[in-house]
């Protein structure tokens, strides 16, 4: 600080001071007394009468800063609105997203559901239609059961009525009669003896036949064996029976 008084009281105050965040000098303040008019008269100078500022010249620091504060402020609100926005915007496409996706969630959990009882109903209509044909079929099996026995009891008395068809000494089996001579004859005797009857000599047409003929014959030896009606007496060496059915197309 510097301080200079003249003859006409005039001073002149300088400040000068730097801010330090600015490279900013504030620079100085004049003022000054004039000389009194008439000094002869005995009258002092008077210092009431102050003349007008010379020159002055302020610069605050304060204004300065604030000024940039209210632009940093400014920027940092135009930042967060637009920050804001886009959060925004950024919310309001993740919701229709999540809606749309939820609602297509539902959507499938729905059919599902759908598909659920349809299922369920298929069961339930499965599950009836296996009763059902449990059922029909145990009604089946025991027709089945009844018809075997009433085949069975069909047959006996067929076999009974049959039976009293066959003459005296003849054996009913299988639905024919059965006549074991004792005669000896040969074989073509044999043939027309069976003629005479009523009948043929025996052709046997399956298995259960011979085993029914083996058992009433017995295993007598070869001389006393009995007549069937097969021969060869056309062609040697060629089996026929007596209905000219041969041995080898004979399914018997």
């Amino acid at each position: 600080m510097k301080l200079h008084l003249s003859n006409y009281y005039e001073f002149i105050f300088t400040i000068e001071a730097t801010d330090p965040d600015e490279d900013v000098t504030y620079s100085e303040v004049r003022t000054g007394v004039k000389e009194q008019v008439n000094p002869g008269k005995g009258r002092e100078p008077c210092c009431d009468e102050l003349s007008s500022p010379v020159e002055s010249k302020f610069v605050t620091p304060e204004r300065g800063c604030w000024r940039f504060a209210m632009v940093i402020l400014v920027c940092l609100c135009v930042v967060l609105l637009g920050l804001t926005i886009t959060l925004g915007i950024l919310y309001a496409l993740q919701r229709t997203d999540f809606q749309v996706a939820e609602a297509t969630f539902l959507a499938h959990i729905s059919q599902m559901k759908e598909n659920i009882t349809e299922l369920q109903q298929s069961k339930t209509n499965v599950t009836a239609v296996n009763n059902n044909l449990t059922s029909i079929n145990a009604q089946l099996q025991t027709k089945i059961q009844n018809c075997t026995s009433n085949l069975t009891e069909v047959n006996n008395l067929l076999a009974i009525a049959q039976a009293k068809h066959c003459s005296s000494d003849w054996i009913f089996f299988n639905g024919s009669c059965y006549y074991f001579s004792n005669d000896i004859m040969t074989w073509k005797q044999s043939k027309y003896a069976c003629i005479r009857d009523g009948g043929h000599l025996v052709i046997i047409e399956s298995l259960q036949e011979q085993e029914f003929l083996r058992i009433k014959v017995g295993n007598p030896d070869y001389a006393d064996s009995p007549w069937i009606g097969m021969t060869d007496q056309n062609t040697e060496g060629t089996w026929v029976w007596v209905d000219n059915t041969t041995l080898n197309n004979n399914n018997k």
